[in-house]
């Protein structure tokens, strides 16, 4: 089962994900509640890693995660 979980910033990067604890993806956003949103949505979707590209590329073209 995949887990998906904030990953926190180091030094001027953004907040990223952490994949089952292999994966990293830093820097996605300076938004901690909109990543935490992020995270908790692919969680209880049980999103499987093959679709999290379309995810990312939803929550990324999402001006409001950004800011």
């Amino acid at each position: 089962m995949t887990v998906y979980s904030v990953l926190a910033p180091k030094l001027s990067e953004g907040y990223g994900l952490l994949i089952t604890t292999k994966t990293q993806i830093p820097d996605l956003t300076p938004n901690r509640e909109a990543i935490e949103r992020f995270v908790r949505l692919l969680n209880k979707a049980k999103l499987r890693p093959e679709h999290l590209d379309d995810a990312l590329e939803e929550f990324l073209s999402d001006r409001d995660n950004l800011l």
